[in-house]
């Protein structure tokens, strides 16, 4: 895959993350008129879960010119845990890594910060890509006797969404090359997603 393709790849699932996160926040501020919250729950559990895989595919686009990453496993694999462990094997720095633009007086973007607290880590996903699972499943038979009723938590949903948030909304991934960098904007100004891959400047 060429480098425009990267980057188009890469922007159109970060524009399906967008997407998933807006009707998840819709759900986990009160908007599920006529629905049981349980079942709204799930559905934002189930577009949590969603979200923990499309963060796995988007790392796999951004390393698609690391060779072990082109693999047959590597491409069917759809298990969020298992992409994220085998990609940090074959690159440390895999992760995207947030970061907020900094703005002149003006309103221009003169440089970024890295941001190092409340977003989602790599541990966090993976723990988060289980948590979901185990709520879709409706349980197992001595769970339904038991007569126990899962109470749905939306302060837990809000908070993990606002981690995803926090994590996507402007990043930067250090690609393989020790001179690029895929970074991403989830959301600009007209609304979409955008991506670069930018090359470290020459020295004068």
């Amino acid at each position: 895959m060429d480098r425009q393709a990267t980057i188009d790849l890469y922007a159109s699932v970060m524009d399906e993350i967008r997407r998933r996160g807006d009707a998840l926040n819709s759900l986990g501020s009160g908007g599920f008129a006529g629905l049981p919250s349980i079942i709204a729950a799930e559905v934002c559990y189930l577009q949590l879960r969603l979200t923990c895989e499309l963060i796995a595919i988007a790392c796999l686009v951004a390393h698609g010119d690391i060779e072990g990453s082109r693999t047959g496993r590597m491409q069917k694999a759809y298990e969020a845990d298992w992409t994220m462990n085998n990609l940090e094997r074959l690159h440390p720095e895999f992760y995207p890594k947030p970061t907020k633009q900094i703005k002149d007086a003006a309103g221009k973007v003169t440089r970024t910060e890295d941001i190092t607290t409340g977003f989602l880590t790599k541990n966090d996903l993976i723990k988060l890509y289980h948590e979901c699972a185990s709520f879709l499943h409706r349980g197992t038979l001595k769970s339904v006797l038991s007569d126990k009723v899962r109470e749905p938590n939306f302060d837990a949903i809000n908070r993990r969404f606002g981690q995803i948030v926090t994590l996507l909304n402007h990043h930067q991934i250090q690609l393989i090359d020790p001179d690029l960098q895929l970074w991403a904007l989830m959301k600009g100004e007209d609304g979409k997603s955008h991506a670069w891959i930018f090359g470290k400047a020459p020295r004068p």
